[in-house]
């Protein structure tokens, strides 16, 4: 019931501060804040910071536990793109596993066998190799700061749930490890599984889902699997 640490110890009049006869509050998430206020009007209370959004109050404590989350979110899945893309950029570059290096043909590049001898119309092996393996580099730190942030994410999520965290949850974590892990070994295959995983993630938390989720697949689960 409590919004904040320092209600967790308030009776279920918390709404009322434990007071219903002093203080009023219909839906509990301030009980001392004026009924007058302009946009962005700030009020401390319990020690929290209430602000006016124009028609409510609500507490900074929601905005600093859900907008860490979503910012996870965005940047993890935005750095897991982009390490994809620079690993396929090392993958196109040198590719022990397809046997070829880019060079640069007469007619443009051109992928070349990584056994035939580079000259001045193949252009340089080496110097293939060596962009292939920047590139690789940065991709794996990209995808570390994935990882990072979906590591961060499940340990926010276990704190906010007392540790009560369902089965889905460790398997969606599960994934994007797996993915994330997949997109820097598994080639260009990896990288484009990797993308679409990621997209897909990204889209799970637009309000155009969240919407969807809500009025159509959690009351056909409801109604169908009984939870």
């Amino acid at each position: 019931m409590a919004d904040h640490p320092n209600q967790v110890d308030k009776t279920s009049y918390a709404a009322f501060w434990t007071n219903p006869v002093y203080y009023t509050d219909s839906d509990g998430k301030c009980p001392d804040c004026p009924e007058k206020a302009t946009a962005r009007d700030t009020h401390e209370w319990g020690g929290a910071t209430f602000k006016y959004t124009g028609s409510e109050w609500a507490s900074d404590f929601a905005e600093r536990t859900v907008m860490p989350n979503i910012m996870n979110e965005i940047v993890g899945s935005t750095s897991a793109i982009i390490g994809s893309i620079y690993t396929a950029v090392g993958e196109v570059n040198y590719s022990k596993s397809m046997g070829t290096f880019l060079g640069n043909g007469s007619g443009g590049p051109k992928l070349y066998a990584i056994i035939k001898q580079s000259n001045g119309a193949t252009g340089s092996k080496a110097l293939a190799k060596s962009f292939s393996n920047s590139a690789r580099i940065a991709g794996n730190t990209f995808t570390a700061i994935s990882v990072g942030l979906t590591i961060s994410d499940l340990r926010d999520d276990y704190i906010l749930n007392e540790g009560n965290l369902s089965t889905g949850r460790y398997i969606q974590f599960g994934g994007d490890l797996g993915i994330s892990g997949y997109g820097v070994i598994g080639g260009l295959p990896g990288a484009a599984i990797n993308v679409g995983w990621e997209l897909g993630r990204a889209y799970t938390t637009s309000k155009e889902y969240q919407e969807s989720k809500r009025n159509v697949w959690l009351p056909y689960r409801q109604k169908k699997l009984g939870y």
